[in-house]
């Protein structure tokens, strides 16, 4: 399956994913819409192990497709943009964990050694001192 070799391969990207929307030209039973909903569970069921990975859900009553059926009308065309527009808001405002921070066998941790580091370069910089150019004192 292709989608899952992307969202396997793409681990730090956040995925939407939408289900295939039922056939509202066809009885709820016909043999399309029962393949309809197989696709979607199988999909969802691929889907579940990844994190970064949320299902946005089409069905939609009858009332958001066109007169045939068959493709959605500029309300369901709405209605999927909203969804859309949700999840991704839900992506961004993910709390992101803190990294763990190690300790080193010495107990200090890599924050302290770059705290040291910035407090002997700047000690180091002070007690530099430009030498100054002394007049020449040579004979004439």
């Amino acid at each position: 399956m292709h989608l899952r070799n992307f969202v396997t391969n793409n681990q730090m990207v956040n995925t939407v994913v939408m289900t295939a929307p039922p056939r509202c030209d066809l009885l709820p039973s016909s043999c399309v819409n029962n393949e309809v909903i197989r696709f979607n569970r199988q999909l969802k069921k691929r889907m579940a192990p990844f994190n970064n990975v949320k299902i946005l859900e089409t069905n939609l009553e009858r009332e958001y497709f066109t007169k045939h059926g068959l493709h959605l009308n500029s309300a369901g065309e709405e209605c999927i943009v909203l969804r859309l527009a949700v999840m991704v808001k839900s992506f961004l405002n993910k709390k992101r964990m803190s990294p763990i921070r190690l300790k080193r066998k010495d107990n200090t941790t890599f924050s302290d050694l770059n705290r040291n580091k910035k407090e002997s370069y700047e000690s180091n910089c002070n007690a530099m001192t430009v030498p100054q150019s002394q007049p020449s004192t040579s004979p004439k």
